[in-house]
């Protein structure tokens, strides 16, 4: 009985040596490794690490840092939400990307490995895992994603022109001109510019005049590294472009263009032509607006007068009443063929037919015309002053008639249209 018992102490230490060896080894290796290690509580909290995790964290290798809190180390706190849930979830992350921070604010990417520790009654405890820096990799390997992204873009669209532009700066760092540094075949189309002679000169050398905004554009996307697309037009070359331009690299701007003038050029004639129709149309609707209020005078005047004569007048008023109808008719004759002559109107060209006329009996028809017109507007207690100054009943003038008629009628038309008690006065006299 005792010798059992005695083997059985002498099992149990071996056992703990071999446990204690094996953790020793454990430590040992973790502590040594090339990667950070860490063990932490389920909150963060740091309780055991290797050197590369303190280098990797930029601490000081000289201080003691359990107890610290690991997600103040995170950029994005979310992003640690979705890594921990994954953890509990599958009890490991493996290879899981996050930004993280140095202890003076410097952002780097992490590749992580963790796995749940759990207790003896099943439930998670703690978490261990290793973790390295990989930002120049990520960052290689982003740069030559970008860089076949790139290129097969391009290769992709070699019917377009393409150029790879340097933006050169003066000493003080403002963009101050491009030079051509590389260029496509499709190029020389384009822009009517010799590739050959254009490659390592500056746009100032090659392409005197050009707008500013091409530079500042240019030098947009270098400094902000954001893509840009574009419809500009360069004198010099007399051409529109439509542009997507990109960061190439430092200083160097990729742009893809086509020569779209002959479509811009289209697109002005359509705008052109579409005012003209417009005005086309309102000169119509304003020709005809006018022609309507000119049709009802002398209409209203054959009309009014028709209506006045009677059985009870004297021959010699029926005979004064019928010149007015048929001067008012041939008033209506000559608006009629001025509608017929709509072509010549809408091209801004009238014709004027002049003739010698004696104003005073154009001014003698008026009169009897804005009569009728003042009858039948209902202001007969407005008075009609007709003033001509001796010596100018016998004047003589070279017009057209019709049309001096007409406007005179217009213009007294709507003197009593617009009058309401009181006179209108018009005439003519020799300065």
């Amino acid at each position: 009985m005792i010798s059992e018992m005695a083997y059985q102490k002498v099992e149990q230490a071996q056992l703990n040596e071999a446990l204690q060896k094996g953790e020793e080894k454990y430590y040992n290796t973790v502590m040594n490794l090339m990667e950070g290690f860490y063990s932490a509580t389920m909150d963060g909290k740091l309780l055991l690490y290797n050197q590369e995790c303190i280098k990797i964290l930029g601490l000081d290798l000289k201080k003691d840092y359990t107890g610290i809190k690991l997600p103040d180390f995170w950029v994005d706190r979310k992003d640690r939400e979705i890594y921990v849930a994954e953890l509990m979830k599958k009890g490991f992350v493996k290879n899981h990307l996050i930004h993280a921070k140095r202890s003076d604010g410097e952002r780097f990417v992490v590749e992580m490995n963790s796995i749940v520790i759990n207790d003896e009654e099943g439930n998670p405890s703690m978490i261990e895992g290793t973790f390295m820096d990989v930002t120049e990799r990520k960052n290689a390997i982003e740069k030559l994603e970008k860089s076949e992204k790139r290129y097969r873009n391009l290769f992709e669209r070699m019917l377009h022109g393409y150029t790879l532009l340097e933006v050169i700066y003066d000493d003080k760092g403002k963009a101050v001109d491009l030079r051509f540094v590389s260029a496509n075949s499709a190029f020389e189309e384009h822009t009517g510019l010799q590739r050959d002679v254009v490659i390592g000169t500056k746009t100032s050398e090659s392409v005197p005049g050009l707008e500013s905004w091409w530079l500042e554009e240019y030098a947009k996307v270098n400094e902000s590294g954001n893509d840009v697309q574009m419809i500009k037009y360069a004198a010099p070359l007399e051409r529109w472009f439509k542009v997507s331009a990109y960061r190439y690299s430092k200083n160097l701007v990729a742009v893809s263009f086509d020569n779209i003038t002959q479509q811009k050029k289209t697109e002005i004639e359509l705008v052109e032509a579409l005012n003209k129709a417009t005005e086309s149309d309102r000169l119509k609707s304003a020709f005809l607006a006018a022609m309507s209020h000119e049709l009802r005078t002398p209409l209203n005047a054959i009309i009014g007068f028709s209506e006045i004569i009677n059985e009870n007048l004297s021959v010699d008023e029926i005979i004064g009443f019928a010149k007015i109808i048929n001067s008012s008719g041939e008033h209506l004759l000559s608006i009629v063929e001025d509608l017929f002559d709509i072509t010549l109107i809408e091209s801004g060209v009238s014709k004027i037919h002049k003739e010698d006329i004696r104003l005073h009996s154009v001014m003698k028809e008026i009169l009897e015309i804005i009569k009728v017109i003042q009858f039948k507007s209902n202001k007969t207690k407005l008075e009609l002053k007709q003033t001509i100054r001796f010596g100018a009943k016998e004047l003589v003038v070279n017009t057209d008639g019709s049309k001096l008629k007409q406007i005179l009628i217009n213009l007294l038309k709507n003197s009593i249209k617009f009058t309401n008690k009181g006179h209108i006065q018009y005439g003519y006299s020799i300065e």
